[in-house]
């Protein structure tokens, strides 16, 4: 139930996208690969808008509550070590997202097995892949940072703050580069601030690997001055790659502050 849920969550705000990014578009459109092109474009994107949500929300509620208290104790006691224990809760929490994503994964790689409406390697497949990876650290990163801010330095946890502060990390990664504007207006050569702001932006992961200039989408366009310099969109795997160290130092921190919480004693 939740997969579908999350699923129909996905679709409406792909929809929402669709008029957004392109305008109306029609679904009896002769051009199936224009068409096709757009609904993964839009699709991926809401994803990177949506599972940040899902990841900060069930990361946080990850944490053990102070009634597992003797039994996370319990836990510490055995072969098992606090990274063993933090990454079994986080991945477990995020079952209901990594499903959608693998089915949103394996629909479009049948699609493009059918129509081929991508190109390049792997059959034209490494574009979806390279979104989807990007997607995948997306919602790995906020998991791991909701759990991480949710723990409390003592057995219990707060979930709201957990919640907040991983959305809060999610919406600067996506949304920073508007907030630059005067920075990039009074640099000579604001590339390199421009390009720091991109590599951690999950939307510019995808737009690069579907091959998509999104900042000149009219919606981007006009709400940044960072489409009138020269710049470089990143390479997805390098987007992939930022998201999750930044994930694996959220899952390191944490476990040492869950091993910490949970001592006997504490």
């Amino acid at each position: 139930m939740g997969v579908l849920l999350l699923l129909v969550l996905l679709l409406a705000i792909a929809v929402g996208l669709q008029s957004l990014f392109f305008g109306q578009v029609s679904v009896y459109s002769n051009n199936e690969v224009r068409f096709l092109l757009r609904w993964l474009t839009t699709e991926t994107i809401a994803a990177a808008l949506l599972l940040p949500c899902a990841g900060a929300i069930l990361g946080a509620g990850a944490v053990p509550v102070s009634a597992e208290r003797e039994a996370v104790q319990a836990l510490l006691l055995t072969q098992l070590s606090a990274w063993e224990i933090v990454a079994g809760r986080l991945l477990a929490a995020l079952w209901i997202p990594f499903c959608v994503l693998g089915v949103s994964l394996l629909t479009w790689l049948a699609v493009q097995g059918g129509y081929h409406f991508t190109s390049g390697s792997v059959g034209g497949a490494r574009a979806i892949l390279e979104a989807h990876l990007v997607l995948l650290a997306t919602l790995l990163m906020s998991g791991a940072t909701g759990f991480l801010c949710a723990l409390r330095g003592r057995p219990g946890r707060s979930w709201e703050r957990g919640a907040i502060l991983s959305l809060s990390l999610s919406l600067i990664c996506l949304f920073g580069l508007f907030t630059l504007n005067r920075p990039i207006r009074r640099m000579d050569n604001p590339a390199p601030l421009i390009e720091a702001a991109l590599v951690i932006n999950p939307i510019s992961g995808i737009s690069a690997a579907l091959d998509k200039d999104i900042l000149r989408v009219p919606w981007i366009y006009n709400r940044t001055e960072a489409p009138g310099y020269a710049y470089y969109y990143p390479v997805p795997l390098i987007t992939t790659g930022v998201l999750l160290l930044i994930a694996l130092g959220a899952q390191i921190l944490a476990s040492w502050v869950f091993r910490r919480s949970y001592q006997i004693g504490s």
